[in-house]
């Protein structure tokens, strides 16, 4: 009598590719997993303007001036070194405190907030109230970064409002996985593309990732516009 084998298990489905402007929910059982994509949010050249005035005002690179030699400092900390914070309040990560910046203090990034609510409320009925900016600097096609629920948990991020993505200078590819890694969406950032989703997202085990890929080339720059609590962190 031959034995019987379990049935294999089943593959996940193939990721969706999301290029052109669209609203998706990746995964039918999650209705938290819907995100909402513009191909371009900005134009070419108030891209440009931006990723100047970043790289000129905010120096996240010189963060790993805190860390010498950099070819010995773990990933982590390249990371964040990489990152800067515009926010009511202190934000703590490995260690690494980033002091609270008012987004006032930049009245550029301060209108760019602005102009995204606006945009995203003309274009799909959504209502945001942001009040803080995460930047991370991409410097090559070998850096990553990624965004999960225990990154959402330390900035105490308001739960009731979504997360905005808006990707400054070279294009790059944002994988969505899902808790145990498969990847169920490949999301492509142009210069000025725009990702929305809800916290819920992260909280349900879903992750977003910016890929590797060495072949990219020029600094890439993306913006997590979101609304965190104003008590301490």
């Amino acid at each position: 009598r031959l034995s019987q084998k379990p049935p294999p298990s089943p593959l996940p489905s193939l990721p969706f590719i999301i290029f052109r402007n669209s609203r998706k929910r990746l995964i039918p059982s999650y209705p938290s997993s819907r995100v909402f994509y513009l191909v371009q949010c900005l134009k070419e050249t108030t891209c440009s303007t931006l990723l100047y005035f970043i790289l000129s005002h905010l120096k996240t690179e010189e963060r790993s001036k805190a860390f010498a030699p950099y070819s010995k400092i773990p990933q982590t900390l390249k990371l964040i070194a990489q990152t800067a914070w515009i926010g009511p309040v202190d934000y703590t990560v490995e260690g690494v405190v980033f002091k609270r910046l008012p987004l006032t203090t930049y009245p550029r990034l301060y209108r760019l907030v602005d102009r995204i609510s606006e945009l995203l409320h003309t274009t799909a009925h959504l209502t945001c109230l942001y009040n803080s900016i995460v930047v991370n600097l991409c410097q090559q096609g070998a850096d990553s970064y990624s965004w999960t629920k225990d990154k959402v948990d330390e900035m105490i991020c308001d739960a009731t409002l979504p997360f905005t993505i808006v990707c400054v200078g070279a294009p790059r590819k944002l994988l969505i996985k899902d808790r145990v890694g498969h990847v169920r969406g490949v999301v492509i950032m142009f210069n000025g593309s725009l990702l929305h989703f809800r916290r819920n997202f992260l909280v349900r085990g879903l992750s977003v990732e910016v890929e590797k890929d060495c072949s990219a080339v020029g600094k890439s720059l993306f913006l997590t516009l979101q609304r965190c609590a104003t008590d301490s962190v």
